[in-house]
């Protein structure tokens, strides 16, 4: 897994998405994703960094969203 960071400093080029499709809450992050997938199948020369924007958590096996107390997602740090 490439990090920004890395990608950086080694001067490698890279796409930034920040998506997370499991709990959009517009329908513009779905289909957004979707078209960055299908660029990056094309392409080998570029990579493509996925930042999480939100805080999430292991619950029952599965990641699930961290919600404030009025059931909101929680950006992260």
């Amino acid at each position: 897994m490439l990090s920004e960071d890395d990608a950086i400093k080694g001067h490698i080029p890279f796409v930034l998405v920040f998506a997370t499709p499991a709990f959009c809450t517009s329908r513009q992050c779905g289909p957004t994703l979707d078209q960055v997938k299908a660029v990056a199948h094309e392409t080998q020369k570029v990579s493509f960094i996925n930042v999480e924007p939100y805080k999430l958590e292991y619950a029952n096996d599965r990641l699930q969203p961290v919600l404030d107390a009025n059931g909101q997602l929680q950006a992260t740090d």
